[in-house]
């Protein structure tokens, strides 16, 4: 049987969700999907490459896409060719919507005998007045509002539908303000008074009355202290590598550890990956296991499992810090 238009825009129901902690939803019919990214730009690449894969190859059509994110919602068509165009009627879709409006056809014209006798003329006197009567006012259809597909990983999108809602003037214009908006609008906070040196000694001195500001060297402390506690779009790797022996790679990883877990504490894992035998762990604090990285990595599996894994089971690996 072969499938019409009406059955793209109507089966199945796909709505493709991105959120901005990187964390999207697919929803195929009501059944869903989720999807884990690192970056809400990475989670919409994911939600489109499954829909992709496991929807549009599989019916070997195309499908009306519902597409959610933080800032609007698009409706998009997408091919089994990769390609990405705009749906042009975002509204629910119809049947009836589908298939072009047919005129009316004109009734026959009925024929009446006609006095061929010549009408009297009007008298002026008693004719009414016309009456004007104001044109009827054109009314142009609304545009349609543009729309922009999202792009498929490895997937060019359509060259027509895309550019050229890009290129219309004023496409964005009336885009929601986000809360990034708003954010980025406050002011700087003020840097405070001294809190280390000499600076901070005359303030306990004085019970507070003389409030001296930080020094050059203290504010690049905050700074960097800043840039350690500085919002992340997921986990982070820092790699230190030097194929020379002796080249303070352990002493390294062991400050940068400290860093991390000192300022912005939660979950930081410094490893030493030396393929004959690191001194890192020699350097940390003493534990009651002897377990290595080799043994967490013969372990995996079992960290894997969302329901078995725990991040205490991880004791039983790691050496702890405490405060260092």
């Amino acid at each position: 049987m072969t499938e019409t238009l009406s059955d793209v825009l109507t089966s199945p129901i796909v709505i493709a969700i991105a959120r901005l902690a990187g964390t999207g939803e697919v929803l195929v019919d009501g059944v869903s999907h989720a999807i884990q990214a690192a970056s809400a730009d990475a989670a919409r690449q994911d939600c489109f490459g499954y829909i992709f894969h496991d929807v549009v190859q599989n019916l070997g059509r195309p499908v009306r896409v519902e597409a959610r994110d933080s800032e609007a919602t698009r409706f998009l068509v997408l091919h089994p060719s990769g390609e990405v165009t705009a749906d042009e009627d975002p509204s629910p879709p119809h049947p009836d919507l589908l298939t072009p409006p047919v005129a009316p056809t004109p009734a026959p014209a009925t024929w009446a005998p006609v006095d061929a006798s010549p009408a009297p003329a009007p008298n002026p006197a008693t004719a009414p007045a016309p009456v004007a009567r104001p044109a009827p006012a054109a009314v142009a259809p609304a545009p349609a509002a543009p729309v922009v597909p999202a792009p498929i990983a490895g997937v060019a999108p359509a060259a027509s539908g895309a550019e050229a809602a890009l290129a219309l003037p004023g496409a964005h214009a009336a885009r929601v303000p986000t809360l990034q908006d708003l954010l980025s609008g406050r002011a700087a906070p003020k840097s405070g008074p001294a809190m280390s040196g000499w600076r901070a000694g005359v303030r306990t001195a004085s019970g507070g009355l003389i409030k001296l500001g930080p020094s050059p060297a203290e504010l690049r402390l905050r700074k960097a202290v800043g840039a350690v506690q500085r919002s992340l779009d997921g986990p982070k790797t820092v790699v230190v590598i030097n194929p020379k022996g002796g080249a303070n790679k352990t002493t390294a990883t062991v400050l940068i550890a400290a860093a991390f877990g000192t300022h912005r504490g939660g979950y930081t894992l410094a490893w030493d990956n030396n393929e004959t035998r690191g001194t890192l762990g020699w350097r940390a604090q003493p534990t009651r296991h002897i377990n290595t990285a080799v043994d967490l990595l013969r372990d995996l599996e079992h960290f894997r499992d969302d329901g078995a894994g725990r991040i205490g089971d991880l004791d039983n690996y790691v050496r702890t810090q405490g405060s260092a």
